[in-house]
């Protein structure tokens, strides 16, 4: 259960870090970047604490870092270009 709270935290953390980047493609206008960064990295650091609350300290950050890999590296990939061309 709370496994799935914070890999969802952790998305959450990155889908905002991401949205506030000025490269991102997912929206016409980049979200304001003071709040929405500020709160993508609570989530991100939230989930940190969580993960070293369930596992070891090893075993923790490796699983944040990966989730946070995969999912900044994802993030540019699930983008519909269609809809931008029209």
């Amino acid at each position: 259960m709370w496994q799935c709270v914070f890999l969802i935290f952790s998305i959450l953390g990155c889908c905002f870090l991401y949205l506030t980047n000025k490269h991102q493609g997912a929206l016409i206008n980049t979200l304001a970047v003071k709040p929405w960064r500020i709160l993508g990295y609570f989530f991100l650091f939230v989930s940190l604490l969580g993960w070293l609350w369930l596992f070891t300290i090893s075993n923790a950050i490796f699983t944040w870092v990966v989730i946070n890999m995969v999912t900044l590296g994802c993030a540019p990939l699930l983008i519909n270009r269609s809809s931008k061309a029209k």
